[in-house]
């Protein structure tokens, strides 16, 4: 009896490293294969990702930085009254590859005071008026610019300048 239940241990104990051996050759067999192919580890796949991804941002910043510089806008928008149209002189040059949006958002809140369309190269917004009643006063605000491309309307960027609304009465 004895024997046999060292026989039935022996087959079992042979059955276990028999798996242990099948399973180390295969957990080998991949580490072979992706040190063979390291571009198919996770972690290579995921900074080459984010390499293209940091190149990508890059080249829409410089897009975005060249388009800059053919946005006009006030510093100051100046009111007579809440009821009055303000100017605010939002300008697209013609040599800008973009088309614009504009929104002047309030500092102090951050409620939305006015939302511009899109504005094509070439074309300016001379007045507005505020989409919110506000009371006499000064008020920083920041005006957020989206660019987009014409021929899509594919959202690239967008960007902030900060001016001054001033509201007489």
């Amino acid at each position: 009896m004895m024997r046999i239940k060292q026989a039935w241990i022996n087959k079992l104990l042979l059955a276990a490293s028999a798996i242990c051996m099948l399973a180390g050759g295969f957990y080998t067999g991949l580490g072979i294969y992706t040190a063979w192919n390291p571009s198919e580890l996770p972690l290579a796949r995921d900074n080459k990702a984010r390499e293209r991804e940091n190149d990508n941002r890059e080249e829409r910043n410089m897009l975005l930085a060249d388009a800059m510089e053919y946005i006009n806008i006030e510093s100051v928008i100046y009111f007579q009254s809440t009821e009055d149209k303000g100017t605010i002189r939002f300008a697209n040059d013609s040599r800008n590859r973009f088309c614009i949006s504009g929104s002047i958002y309030s500092d102090q809140d951050g409620s939305v005071l006015y939302e511009s369309d899109g504005i094509d190269p070439g074309f300016y917004i001379d007045s507005i008026y505020l989409d919110k009643k506000l009371e006499p006063g000064l008020y920083p605000c920041t005006v957020l610019i989206q660019f987009y491309q014409p021929e899509d309307d594919r959202y690239i960027g967008e960007t902030a300048r900060k001016v001054v609304v001033i509201i007489e009465r």
